[in-house]
């Protein structure tokens, strides 16, 4: 694997919003409610900033997210990534 590329594919927020018929200030919301009350989300995570003024980052993996259009329960962590 070369130095440009990612371990994983990750969808981008816009992308993931749009395809789910919700905005990206919806969905980066709901990510980041989930990592500050521990609940484990079914379409990605959100990492609070490292720095204060920092900004969140959002990780959506492309194979999670296409399971989930898909209709694979993915609440069972079994069935998780």
């Amino acid at each position: 694997m070369g130095a440009t590329q990612c371990a994983k594919e990750v969808v981008p927020v816009v992308e993931a919003a749009r395809r789910i018929g919700r905005g990206a200030d919806e969905l980066t919301a709901r990510l980041r409610y989930c990592a500050m009350h521990g609940i484990s989300c079914p379409l990605g995570f959100a990492m609070p900033p490292s720095r204060d003024g920092g900004q969140w980052a959002y990780i959506i993996p492309r194979r999670r997210f296409e399971r989930y259009m898909a209709g694979d329960d993915l609440s069972r962590p079994e069935r998780a990534e």
